[in-house]
């Protein structure tokens, strides 16, 4: 239909022109602040960045790796923080697929190791969580020789993908149950890369003995923690007066948590 205008389309990339549109538009009280801005703000901003992805306008001239990070997590908090959804779905998808469209792996490793050591939303590092999924996907089929192809990414990654479960530390049920809402989405993103590594094909990207070290230090912990919460959950039991129907859906997320804890279990026997 517009095939035949003479409307000149302006020569944006995404850096530097939508890397300038963010930093002037978004987070501009605080960084922590982002996704907070007028929903039609975010979606042009969205939008123009998802058009130029799709058409491949990425660089237009030296990429400094600092705005690129920047960048990164600007949207990354969009994703996390923005109230409507449609727009923390266009954040993540813009944001993933500008990270894996960087040439250097071990820049998009350290977003990755960053996002999963230090961000304060759960589910912002279940993200993280299948970036780095997604990269060992595209590493294996395209038979790279980057980092993803070895198990020094993982190795990497190990200490702050699979944790100590600090669950085990709450000292009452309730607090308990407040942490398990909490890290949900991050422990469950967490047992499905567990079960994906375990795959044939993905075994020679784990470094060796990592899996033994994982289920002591992470699955048997949350095994005994999932047992407790359980208990504590059952109907007529303390957190159902406290917290009436809600406990509800919670014992549901207890279980499908509990039902993948037992497969990855089974992997390892």
């Amino acid at each position: 239909m517009f095939s035949n205008t003479n409307v000149t389309l302006p020569a944006l990339s995404i850096f530097p022109s939508l890397s300038l549109l963010v930093q002037k538009f978004i987070g501009t009280t605080g960084l922590e602040s982002s996704g907070t801005e007028s929903p039609p703000i975010l979606d042009a901003i969205l939008s123009i960045g998802l058009w130029l992805e799709h058409t491949d306008h990425f660089v237009a001239g030296p990429l400094d790796p600092t705005d690129y990070l920047l960048l990164l997590q600007t949207l990354s908090l969009v994703s996390a923080n923005c109230p409507e959804p449609t727009l923390r779905h266009a954040a993540h998808i813009l944001t993933s697929n500008i990270l894996h469209a960087h040439p250097t792996d071990r820049l998009r490793l350290n977003f990755i190791s960053d996002t999963l050591e230090h961000c304060p939303f759960e589910p912002l590092r279940a993200s993280a969580v299948g970036w780095l999924k997604e990269e060992l996907v595209r590493a294996h089929t395209r038979k790279s020789d980057d980092l993803f192809a070895t198990p020094a990414a993982v190795a990497a990654l190990q200490p702050y993908l699979f944790p100590y479960e600090s669950m085990l530390d709450t000292e009452t049920d309730s607090e308990l149950w407040e942490d398990f809402r909490r890290t949900f989405p991050f422990h469950m993103a967490a047992l499905n890369l567990i079960f994906f590594l375990n795959s044939e094909e993905y075994k020679s990207v784990v470094p060796e003995g990592s899996m033994s070290v994982i289920e002591e230090v992470y699955l048997m912990p949350l095994r005994t923690a999932r047992g407790r919460l359980e208990k504590a959950l059952k109907e007529g039991g303390e957190l159902e007066k406290v917290f009436g129907e809600e406990v509800k859906g919670g014992l549901t997320e207890v279980r499908l948590l509990g039902d993948r804890l037992d497969m990855c279990l089974e992997q390892q026997a």
